[in-house]
């Protein structure tokens, strides 16, 4: 078939429709930040640069995908949670989150923050606000996983001892979590439509390195089911699901969600492609999964010819498969690595 247009391969793609070769997103956030030259907060704290930095280097290396609003931790800001920016030698440096639940009466007081008056809503609506104004109308709503906000805004000993011995303060803090999200979403729905939100979720708490089955059956799959259920309710049918860390034991869980066709799953390298696949069906697409300690340390030879590996796999996936870093892809990496990606995919990634 003719060589499809990047726009007209991902609307093919999630349409159901044959396309021409495999798509690559590259996940490049914070990476297009130190591309352009930007220090850490002139990155994550303007929308305008946010925006066109992923932009031009989404465009510089044929990315398919779009800009994402990816100021760190900005849920956990909403809580009243603070960043710390330290800037390094090369000017840019990954913010370090100070939490905000330091104690059980912490916990215990914690209430849904208003919508109003924040700077970091106020960032993302400026970032929204900025894509859509040059054509991007599809807007992420992220909606969990909520047990990962929770532990975002919980310092961390306390919030691994409550899981065991006080689970009462972790449903509260997760209760009043899923509140706040809900009331932001309903307000994204209200201005532009269910049709135009994009769920998002992310769970790397759910990996099996870190949450037991009976701790995710306890505290992490009440929530990520409700919140689906809910979801869906509302009238939203666009699903991107990242499933950080080992899942492969979780996938059949993932499967009994339920979720609307040609949805996405983005998979770490510790996941498995085919059994993701095959669990999953050919209903959505999978994403993933270039392991980005090689991407940030390995030589492009090295990076070219993991991805023709991974292609080789992914191009088996019925629902449909985009090559991708398997989480966001490192600041530091070489950016001939992420030309060794696009050489691969034109070049193995033809169907």
């Amino acid at each position: 078939m003719k060589e499809l247009s990047i726009q007209e391969r991902m609307e093919y793609l999630y349409q159901g429709k044959t396309i021409d070769r495999v798509p690559l997103i590259t996940n490049a956030t914070l990476f297009s930040g130190i591309f352009a030259r930007l220090n850490s907060q002139d990155f994550l704290c303007n929308a305008h640069n946010m925006y066109y930095a992923q932009e031009q280097t989404r465009g510089l290396f044929e990315c398919h995908g779009a800009p994402s609003f990816c100021h760190t931790n900005w849920l956990a800001e909403c809580f009243g949670a603070s960043n710390k920016y330290q800037e390094t030698p090369w000017g840019f440096s990954v913010p370090q989150i100070k939490p905000v639940i330091c104690s059980e009466s912490d916990a215990e007081s914690l209430s849904c923050p208003p919508l109003e008056g924040q700077f970091v809503l106020e960032l993302r609506q400026n970032f929204i606000d900025t894509a859509r104004a040059n054509g991007r109308k599809m807007v992420g709503v992220t909606a969990g996983s909520v047990v990962e906000i929770a532990a975002q805004i919980t310092k961390t000993n306390l919030f691994m001892n409550w899981l065991k011995k006080n689970p009462k303060l972790i449903y509260h803090i997760c209760n009043v979590i899923t509140e706040f999200l809900l009331k932001l979403i309903d307000r994204d729905i209200a201005k532009y439509g269910a049709e135009n939100c994009t769920a998002l979720f992310f769970y790397p708490l759910e990996s099996h390195e870190i949450m037991s089955p009976d701790l995710l059956n306890k505290f992490s799959w009440p929530y990520i089911f409700d919140m689906h259920k809910i979801l869906q309710e509302k009238g939203i049918r666009n699903f991107s699901e990242h499933l950080c860390g080992s899942q492969n034991n979780n996938l059949p869980v993932y499967k009994e969600l339920k979720i609307p066709a040609r949805a996405c799953f983005s998979l770490d390298e510790r996941t498995d492609l085919k059994l993701a696949s095959r669990i999953l069906g050919c209903e959505h697409i999978i994403m993933g999964n270039v392991n980005t300690c090689i991407l940030a340390t390995g030589t492009a030879q090295q990076v070219f010819e993991k991805c023709r590996e991974i292609l080789n796999i992914g191009k088996g996936c019925e629902g449909g498969f985009i090559l991708s870093p398997s989480c966001d892809l490192p600041p530091n990496t070489p950016p001939l690595n992420l030309y060794a990606m696009q050489r691969a995919v034109r070049q193995y990634g033809k169907y």
